[in-house]
């Protein structure tokens, strides 16, 4: 059964590249496709930053961390996740030029990767501007 799933059901050391350091470069370079670099690199990131960000949160809080080591752990983190963001929406630009046949969703993948970036960043500045 041939069809736009193969990859799916494909052999397990295909799937094995995910999360490499070659697969990630390759995706921030726009050359992987779009539902790689999208859903992987957006989820993919959440899936990891989220726990982390809970994780850092209170450890830093049982160890007596004060506003301003918080304050900056905030900037840090996601000034991090803000510049990955960028980066994938880059990605997500150039995968998105060479799948026409994704039609209109593809622009909203880009619009959510840019949205998700710029939200990191304005989060990352928020203890700067005093908030």
């Amino acid at each position: 059964m041939s069809g736009d799933y193969d990859d799916l059901t494909g052999p397990a050391r295909d799937r094995r590249r995910y999360f490499t350091r070659a697969w990630v470069i390759s995706m921030l370079r726009g050359r992987e496709n779009l539902g790689d670099t999208f859903w992987v690199g957006c989820l993919g990131m959440w899936l990891m930053a989220a726990p982390a960000a809970v994780l850092g949160a209170v450890l830093l809080r049982g160890f007596g961390a004060g506003p301003g080591l918080l304050a900056m752990a905030q900037l840090v983190f996601f000034g991090v996740l803000a510049a990955w963001f960028l980066a994938l929406t880059r990605a997500v630009w150039c995968a998105a030029r060479r799948t026409p046949q994704a039609g209109a969703w593809r622009w909203a993948g880009l619009a959510i990767a840019l949205v998700q970036g710029l939200a990191c960043l304005a989060l990352a500045l928020l203890p700067l501007a005093g908030g």
